[in-house]
């Protein structure tokens, strides 16, 4: 594992080649990825590296105790409000960590004075369904071949 640092100092190249090196193979960098995932930071193209992490991490999920951070922090994002460009990446990945946590936590927020949020904890109920939906029909050709 490389040295940590704060978040706020991670170049977008730094960054690229970062996740470049953890998609071919470099398990080495994913703590530091998901530490930088957690922080708060604004800087230029974090957002997108963000993204581009969740992405990755939703189908190459670490440990449990790591993925029970994430979804804490993409939760805490969602209720306040605090979150920047590309954050249904980081929505898609805590779904599929924790379906039943984000469909709680998005029921709850349809209620929300800020409709930014609201739009959002739509969008999150909506593809908890859709998901849902697919599983069902899946398991109902399934049942179907079987008889």
């Amino acid at each position: 594992m490389s040295f940590l640092k704060p978040a706020e100092s991670y170049a977008k190249a730094e960054l690229n080649d970062m996740i470049e090196r953890v998609k071919r193979g470099d398990r080495s960098l994913v703590y530091e990825l998901v530490v930088f995932t957690l922080a708060e930071s604004w800087g230029i193209w974090h957002g997108r590296a963000r993204a581009k992490i969740c992405r990755y991490l939703r189908n190459h999920p670490p440990d449990a105790t790591l993925q029970s951070k994430l979804v804490d922090t993409v939760c805490t994002r969602l209720e306040t409000g605090r979150f920047s460009q590309q954050f249904r990446d980081q929505l898609r990945m805590a779904i599929r960590f924790s379906a039943d946590r984000m469909r709680l936590l998005a029921d709850s927020l349809l209620s929300s004075e800020k409709m930014y949020i609201r739009r959002s904890a739509a969008w999150v109920l909506q593809r908890i369904a859709s998901h849902d939906a697919l599983v069902i029909k899946a398991m109902d050709k399934s049942w179907r071949s079987k008889r």
